[in-house]
């Protein structure tokens, strides 16, 4: 898979919305997922998204962000409901994130605790890919590399930081991403 060129694997994009920064102490609210196919073809119609009862409340920093109140989520599925149905649509594919390492951290402290096994051979990180395809930029938030590649989905303001909007939008990203690589003859993961 390492040496598969990039435009002949299939990536599930991941984002998530917690209600802190450490999965010791915070727990997700939000997971949401989109496929992109081979050729760079992002699945925007079977996409993953699922609001998440926490069982402990949503500190108001979290809410400033992602703006997911204690009301959305308190008749929402718990965690060990939701996370099988994330696995399931995502095994068996190359996980992306604009810095996974956080998502990561709690799909895996979370598939842990349910006794759920990961099957993610490789997982590719936006921040430090964009970094690579586009060395140079003031910074590498996905807001500025939305606004570099004039990316302008018809998604709701009110959407933005929400899960979905930043895994469609991180989605494009990479695709984009590669792109560049591609013409600087970088072709496949192995030379990240």
């Amino acid at each position: 898979m390492k040496n598969t060129p990039f435009n002949k694997l299939t990536y599930t994009v991941v984002d998530t919305e917690t209600t802190g920064y450490s999965p010791k102490y915070a727990k997700m609210v939000e997971i949401a997922a989109v496929k992109i196919y081979p050729d760079y073809n992002i699945d925007y119609e079977n996409t993953f998204s699922e609001l998440i009862n926490p069982e402990i409340e949503i500190p108001y920093n979290a809410y400033k962000i992602h703006k997911i109140s204690n009301e959305m989520v308190q008749d929402k599925p718990l965690i060990h409901e939701v996370l099988p149905s994330f696995l399931s649509f995502a095994t068996n594919t190359v996980i992306v994130g604009h810095n996974v390492n956080f998502d990561m951290r709690f799909i895996e402290h979370e598939a842990s605790c349910c006794s759920l096994p990961l099957q993610f051979p490789y997982s590719i990180d936006t921040v430090k890919l964009a970094k690579k395809a586009v060395p140079g930029l003031p910074a590498y938030k996905l807001d500025n590399l939305i606004e570099y590649f004039n990316i302008n989905l018809n998604i709701p303001e009110s959407d933005r930081h929400r899960a979905l909007f930043d895994a469609v939008n991180t989605a494009i990203v990479l695709t984009e991403c590669f792109k560049l690589l591609e013409k600087q003859g970088i072709y496949d993961i192995s030379h990240l």
